[in-house]
């Protein structure tokens, strides 16, 4: 019973860190985009 815990709690984590992960992959884009229109419009 103690394993199963464990695992289930170690799949909560590894499904936070990916969402977490694909949020800073946009936000990274996002901020490409930005500075990219900002260099072009200056």
């Amino acid at each position: 019973m103690r394993a199963s815990t464990i695992k289930k709690k170690s799949m909560r984590k590894k499904k936070k860190k990916k969402n977490h992960e694909s949020k800073t992959v946009i936000f990274q884009i996002l901020l490409e985009i930005y500075f990219k229109n900002f260099v072009h419009y200056s």
